[in-house]
């Protein structure tokens, strides 16, 4: 019994490529200040560890290259390019108020 519980729960928290890339892509958006730390409920920009999460999901986009369906890939690219665009805009943020 306790182990049709475990398989049941574990086949709910399957994670796909989207939800992957979600969960970095919403990472780099609480890093920008963006929306608050879901623990703390507070806004803090870490704009050093927003690039890097940008710089994984680029280093991905490449490593993964040939080995996803389109759907897959255009979430990514997609994903990439909203966060460059929000990086710019907190990084202009960041220089506008020293």
């Amino acid at each position: 019994m306790a182990d049709e519980k475990t398989n049941s729960q574990s086949s709910q928290m399957k994670i796909d490529f989207k939800t992957f890339v979600s969960s970095l892509y919403m990472s780099a958006i609480v890093a920008m200040g963006i929306l608050p730390d879901p623990l703390t409920k507070e806004k803090k920009k870490n704009l050093s560890f927003a690039q890097e999460t940008i710089e994984i999901l680029q280093m991905l986009k490449e490593k993964t290259k040939g080995n996803l369906d389109d759907s897959e890939s255009k979430f990514l690219e997609e994903s990439i390019y909203n966060l460059m665009l929000q990086y710019v805009e907190a990084a202009k943020g960041d220089k506008n108020q020293n």
